[in-house]
């Protein structure tokens, strides 16, 4: 057993603390009630003391409150399974539940009477339950807001959070994440709890920015040609440089356009220096070495930045203006973003037991075909926000986004998901029934709106996803806050149940492991099993290759992101090759499988439903989910796989992204499209697309593999 001097002097010592002022007893009336002096209970609240079991016994038994006998509870419990989580946790209750559980578990796998035909269930259990109380431990979770550029998610978040310098004025210039509409942001931001105010920056790649720059090079050179033959002047936003990337460049180079009034007209004229650095070094590398040296990117290693306890300027003042020109690129001790963390003291959204991270994701330009998004949906602890404009609600984008990670095989969408509707003022109360009348006030506009955004979520079968509505002007942002947090506790508490339901299965398997006749039942209901196992163990021929989805993401991307990524040999984050052949074996390979699975789930449901089978219900339910588990494993090593087996290959072919980089003019993406799609069609590669489909069906035959050891009969012992 776990000792009080064992536990942490400094934690126990600040729970005292803690449960004496709650108790409202000051020191020294604490210690008159055991007889000490008032400085010994303060060493001990210090963790300067160590106290043995006896002496903490009489110390919490003086504060006597419920809490008190929790914490001697507490300090007495052996937790000799899963690791100790501290007294305050959200989840140590359950975390101690599944101690016990492993602890059942250990004795009953020990016992030589246990039947062969439970054994493997056991060990099934033991797995979850730790894989459970891993997912417990940690407090750690994302919320991460997704959605078109210039939608509103940074002022949404801003406001959510309370990050605002001034409640009055433009809403963008009250906002200390910059805010805009659109291409404002240059990169993903995180906002998380830190010691004070401070900004983190993760840099990009030295490669990346020469890719970068080497596009800009390629705009500057272009509009230079055109100004030189007397052309229209080119848009600021060139092929595959976005505004972000040119607006950072220029600031890092110093070539930012300068303003001049005219003194005939009273315009705004600007004047580009990078165009007669352009003109100048009219050789494209010549130039790239140019902006390069301009740079300077030796000299930006600094990685962060906080707060000055010397400064008048306000602590949020001093956050905007720092995070705008980190954003701009405005600090020479700083290189062009990947990703910038924003410090603020305090729990992020006032949960004091969870360590939540918010994520403003990069805006979506075109189809939402990213590698960035798909994660989200694939990692358990984070919870996602689509956020839409309002008369679109929900957008094409996000509706793109949540069939394409669903026919990829993702799991609890619905649960993980919230769609926040963003509207503007006036924009709720100028909706009409469908009598063509207008609504009353704002609330019956949501209602109405709410009606429609459910209705095109249930044509993808995710009707269960909750709608939200947040507008940025007027709405007071705690329920909003209250929404997220409770989205994000909704991942735990099913995790939490799942334990809980995994404690009455444990225990009826103690209780009926020895008993004959449930053993006949699971007999029963494992011939039923494996009857359909053994006419499933072959999958259709597979007609679908890897390449489909990429091609139609083609089609679908932002033409600048096509050319960025042709330029970049496949890599670009917008529209990656790689991770898109990997996606479209994955798509394949869970439309298979998921059609399979679906008919074995309909067998183990009409067996649940047999209340002659009631003893084997339990044994039913892990079936399913170690079917789940199994197949979705499977579907993660498919991406692994699909990617493999041509990305040597394609990486590799200089001709064919050459052709692809010779390709302009109108019809542009549909020829890289379909030269695309050609390059996975040749005859050398049918002995690729082959090995793709072998893994599909080996993977199937592992899955029934597992649900074969978990079926049949398990070694005597």
């Amino acid at each position: 057993m776990t000792s009080h001097i064992e536990a942490d002097s400094y934690e126990v010592g600040r729970y005292v603390a803690s449960l004496r002022d709650t108790a409202r007893l000051t020191q020294a009336e604490l210690a008159r009630r055991i007889t000490v002096s008032p400085a010994r209970i303060s060493r001990i609240e210090s963790g300067d003391v160590a106290l043995t079991n006896d002496e903490m016994d009489e110390l919490l038994s003086a504060i006597g409150t419920d809490a008190a006998n929790e914490l001697n509870d507490y300090l007495h419990q052996d937790w000799d399974e899963v690791e100790r989580p501290q007294f305050e946790h959200p989840s140590r209750q359950t975390l101690w539940l599944v101690n016990d559980l492993l602890t059942k578990l250990r004795k009953l796998k020990a016992d030589p009477e246990v039947k062969s035909v439970f054994f493997r269930h056991i060990e099934m259990y033991e797995n979850e339950l730790r894989t459970l109380a891993t997912n417990l431990l940690s407090t750690d979770h994302s919320v991460a807001f997704v959605g078109s550029k210039g939608v509103g998610k940074s002022t949404a978040i801003s406001i959510m959070l309370d990050l605002r310098v001034a409640a009055e004025g433009p809403l963008n210039k009250q906002m200390v994440l910059e805010a805009g509409a659109g291409g404002t942001t240059i990169c993903e931001i995180h906002v998380k709890e830190g010691p004070q105010f401070g900004l983190i920056v993760e840099p990009r790649t030295n490669e990346a920015i020469r890719y970068d720059v080497a596009d800009f090079v390629e705009y500057l050179l272009r509009i230079v040609k055109a100004d030189q033959r007397n052309c229209d002047k080119e848009t600021d936003d060139g092929p595959g440089i976005s505004k972000e990337i040119n607006r950072a460049i220029r600031n890092m180079t110093e070539l930012a356009e300068p303003k001049t009034k005219d003194p005939t007209t009273g315009r705004l004229v600007r004047h580009d220096p990078a165009r007669i650095l352009a003109a100048k070094y009219p050789n494209p590398k010549e130039l790239v070495v140019q902006l390069l040296s301009l740079m300077d990117l030796t000299r930006r290693d600094q990685r962060d930045i906080w707060y000055p306890g010397d400064t008048k300027v306000k602590q949020l003042e001093w956050l905007q203006e720092t995070f705008m020109k980190i954003n701009n690129c405005r600090l020479k001790q700083f290189s062009l973003p990947q990703r910038i963390e924003v410090v603020i003291p305090g729990p992020v959204l006032d949960d004091k037991q969870l360590r939540i991270r918010i994520i403003d994701t990069r805006g979506i330009d075109g189809a939402a075909t990213r590698a960035d998004l798909d994660r989200l949906f694939e990692d358990p602890r984070t919870f996602v926000v689509l956020c839409s404009r309002f008369n679109d609600a929900p957008e094409n984008a996000l509706q793109q986004l949540l069939q394409r990670v669903k026919d990829a095989g993702a799991r609890s969408i619905a649960e993980k998901t919230l769609v926040l509707v963003l509207p503007r003022p006036e924009e709720a109360i100028a909706v009409k029934d469908n009598s063509g009348i207008l609504v009353e006030d704002e609330v019956e506009g949501y209602d109405l709106k709410r009606g429609d955004v459910e209705m095109t979520l249930s044509r993808l079968c995710l009707q269960a996803v909750p709608v939200e509505f947040f507008n940025a002007r007027c709405d007071d942002p705690i329920p909003l806050r209250g929404t997220i947090v409770s989205g994000v506790r909704g991942i735990r508490l099913a995790w939490e149940n799942r334990v809980h339901a995994l404690s009455k299965t444990v225990d009826d398997l103690i209780a009926n492991q020895k008993q004959e006749q449930t053993a006949i039942i699971f007999r029963e209901v494992r011939s039923h099993l494996n009857s359909w196992l053994s006419k499933n163990r072959d999958i259709d021929t597979i007609a679908e290759e890897v390449q489909q989805e990429l091609v139609m993401d083609i089609r679908q991307a932002h033409w600048r992101s096509v050319w960025a990524s042709v330029r970049r040999r496949g890599e670009w984050w917008n529209l990656d090759y790689y991770y898109e052949i990997g996606h479209g074996a994955k798509t394949i390979a869970a439309k298979y499988v998921a059609k399979k699975a679906s008919e074995f789930e309909v067998i183990i449901q009409n067996l649940l439903n047999n209340p002659d089978l009631a003893a084997a219900y339990d044994m039913l339910e892990q079936v399913k989910l170690v079917l789940r588990a199994r197949s979705d494993e499977m579907l993660k090593k498919m991406e692994i796989v699909g990617k493999a087996a041509f990305e040597d290959d394609l990486r590799a072919d200089t001709a064919f992204w050459d052709t692809l980089e010779g390709e302009s003019g109108q019809g542009y993406r549909d020829r890289i499209a379909t030269n695309s799609d050609d390059w996975f069609k040749i005859n050398d590669r049918s002995d690729k697309h082959a090995f793709v489909k072998e893994k599909i069906v080996e993977g199937w035959q592992q899955v029934l593999a597992e649900l074969d050891a978990l079926l049949g009969d398990a070694p005597e012992h």
